[in-house]
């Protein structure tokens, strides 16, 4: 069995010990999403108790999103970044964070122990990355890295040595498709850096670490890619692999929601980095990928990872569905609100808190001159939850929070009540 789990899997690599390694790791995964899963449940009580009194600012987030760099290596085609259509083709100057501030802000974060996601750009690409692994250490909180691997060995005994992490591996098919969407040589440097967070991690605990790979499927994805990528999660040792649907957005949504940020939130300057979503949807083969995406979930019967999660999750993963995903841009598959602004805060690497993470407006604070708490409590804050609660802004409808969000509250209901507030804190009335 532990033979589907290796770096480089030989019959014959199983063994007793290997079998341990791999049930030690399985532990592991189960116990800090038990703790996660808890942080929710505390949050979606407390949530719901402070609206019902008529309050807006939520309580301590159990996720919080820090990019302490928005530089990045590589040049993915869909990114929304450095991509095709990415913000900082357009003259969009990159930002670090003050190590200073970071440390700070971490600080804080390890008293209301939250999940700490770092992010980017490339998170290995900032100037401060050993300062950054120093501080998770002194600030010991459950972090997740999102990163694409590619300069991540060097840190693999760091990395190695943290309370509990996760790392989310950006993969988008076997080699070649990797290298056509990312550059030449991606798929070699993700993969040794890969290898050597495996060594480190099982020198250091003997057991593996938690890796999730994220698959964007795009009009760069092939049916073929998609078999192929769990092939490459299967092979390079990862425990779950994820196949997301790229998040996009209209131009017409976009349009809207910049005046909608004039009229609610008095934004007159926009940064309008929706258009870094705007992407060419209508090229994803979505006929010929459901089929594809729905055999690929099939090798989670065999109990064996990498088990198969498709995001958003459709009522069914078929033609019909996938391309209505695609097509429809209004659909939004039943999700009425968006729940992150009350539930994760995005730190970035200029020091604002925002909610809406691809978008960067509204601003609700900023990290630079005071603390993370006073952001996610500031009147611009509590605007924002105000139309959440009432409905969806124009760009939510491919937007990851809106469809990471709805699950979070363990009994649901309330959030697909349309008076979820007291009238006292009501939002007040103004066209969608």
């Amino acid at each position: 069995m532990f033979a589907h789990h290796q770096t480089n899997a030989r019959a014959g690599d199983f063994s007793i010990g290997g079998l341990g390694t791999l049930l030690n790791t399985g532990l592991h995964a189960l116990l800090g999403g038990f703790a996660h899963w808890r942080r929710n449940r505390r949050w979606a009580r407390a949530t719901l108790c402070n609206l019902k009194a008529g309050l807006l600012t939520p309580p301590p987030p159990p996720l919080v999103q820090i990019l302490p760099t928005e530089r990045c290596n590589l040049r993915c085609k869909m990114c929304n970044q450095w991509g095709l259509q990415g913000i900082y083709l357009r003259g969009r100057q990159p930002s670090d964070l003050d190590p200073a501030v970071l440390e700070r802000v971490l600080a804080e974060l390890s008293v209301c122990d939250p999940v700490v996601n770092i992010h980017g750009g490339e998170p290995f690409a900032y100037g401060a990355v050993d300062d950054l692994m120093a501080m998770l250490v002194a600030h010991p909180v459950d972090v997740l890295f999102t990163t694409n691997g590619t300069l991540m060995g060097p840190y693999a005994a760091s990395l190695a040595a943290l309370r509990r992490a996760a790392f989310l591996i950006s993969v988008d098919g076997p080699e070649a498709t990797h290298d056509r969407i990312r550059g030449a040589g991606a798929f070699s440097a993700m993969a040794d850096g890969v290898r050597a967070l495996v060594k480190a991690t099982r020198q250091r605990s003997g057991r593996r670490p938690l890796m999730l790979m994220n698959c964007t499927v795009s009009e760069f994805t092939s049916p073929d890619d998609i078999e192929a990528t769990w092939e490459v999660a299967r092979r390079l040792g990862f425990l779950f692999v994820n196949f997301t649907l790229r998040w996009f957005v209209t131009e017409a949504a976009g349009q809207a929601f910049d005046a909608q940020l004039a009229r609610d939130f008095g934004v007159t300057a926009p940064s309008g980095t929706w258009r870094g979503f705007l992407g060419e949807v209508g090229r994803v083969p979505a006929a010929a990928l459901a089929p594809a995406l729905a055999k690929v979930r099939r090798h989670n019967f065999r109990l064996l990872p990498p088990f198969v999660r498709v995001t958003p999750s459709l009522p069914r993963v078929d033609a019909a569905h996938v391309r209505r995903y695609f097509e429809d841009y209004g659909h939004t598959f039943g999700r009425k609100r968006c729940l992150y602004p009350f539930y994760a805060p995005r730190i970035h690497a200029n020091g604002d808190v925002v909610y809406c993470w691809g978008f960067r407006d509204p601003v609700v604070g900023n990290v630079n001159h005071g603390t993370l708490a006073e952001a996610c409590a500031s009147p611009t804050a509590d605007q924002l939850r105000r139309v959440c609660l009432d409905r969806l802004l124009p760009v939510c409808n491919r937007c990851c929070g809106l469809f990471l969000s709805y699950p979070l509250d363990p009994s649901r209901s309330a959030w697909k009540q349309p008076a979820v507030l007291p009238a006292a804190a009501a939002p007040s009335a103004s066209p969608p």
